[in-house]
């Protein structure tokens, strides 16, 4: 979700390809009292995780794909987004993030915090939606996904 930080190009996923749910959300993204809002589509997979990153009105996309065993690549590429790829684990982010889409299924909270240098909180809202507060390098993101089958 930090990964938010640059969209420069038009490329989209084939949805028809993803079988299983995936979510659905919006997000809104503060750095240096700017305001920007995103819409984002996550697709869990059993290896990894796509995460789809689209700027309203501008139609550019960011693909985000963190794969368990090749680590996390991001297309367009950008120079911010690499230093805080570079301080990430792959699995860590991974089992977080699914852990955070697990709270959708049942009745748990979950929370996490201070995951390599990326404060993160999540919890499930009363209307069924899973909701995130992520802060890195003065950068705040917060928003909500819900599923789509």
């Amino acid at each position: 979700m930090v990964l938010l930080l640059s969209l420069v190009s038009c490329a989209s996923l084939n949805k028809a390809s993803f079988q299983d749910e995936n979510y659905i959300g919006k997000f809104n993204l503060i750095q240096n009292n700017n305001n920007s809002n995103f819409s984002v589509v996550i697709f869990p997979l059993s290896e990894g995780i796509i995460i789809q990153v689209n700027k309203p009105l501008f139609g550019n996309v960011l693909n985000v794909n963190i794969d368990l065993k090749k680590g996390i690549s991001i297309n367009p590429e950008s120079y911010k987004t690499q230093n805080t790829l570079a301080r990430v684990n792959h699995v860590t982010i991974y089992r977080t993030i699914m852990g955070c889409l697990g709270s959708y299924k049942s009745n748990s909270e979950v929370k996490f915090t201070n995951i390599d240098g990326i404060k993160m909180t999540c919890s499930r809202s009363q209307n069924q939606e899973v909701l995130f507060d992520i802060e890195v390098d003065n950068i705040y993101i917060n928003g909500f996904l819900r599923t789509k089958l």
